[in-house]
């Protein structure tokens, strides 16, 4: 099996650092799968997930939206 794309990471039923791929889940969550097999749910704030909710929240044409003229965000940015 080719390691490319996977990462270094800590499995613990091998109960050692194996290579593992993830895989999205919906609702910002990822299924890891070692490279004996061993699957998981990643549990608790983690960056992938942060980085996942992030990019669904801050969107490009959103921050370009941010610095017009009629947007609150502008208004209150001029305010002060």
């Amino acid at each position: 099996m080719s390691e490319k794309g996977f990462r270094l990471i800590y499995c613990k039923e091998c109960k050692r650092k194996r290579h593992c791929r993830s895989v999205p889940i919906p609702g910002h969550n990822f299924r890891w799968t070692c490279s004996k097999g061993h699957r998981w749910v990643e549990v608790g704030v983690t960056l992938n997930r942060i980085i996942s909710v992030m990019k669904d929240v801050i969107t490009e044409e959103r921050l370009t939206n941010m610095f017009e003229r009629d947007d609150a965000f502008y208004r209150q940015l001029e305010k002060k």
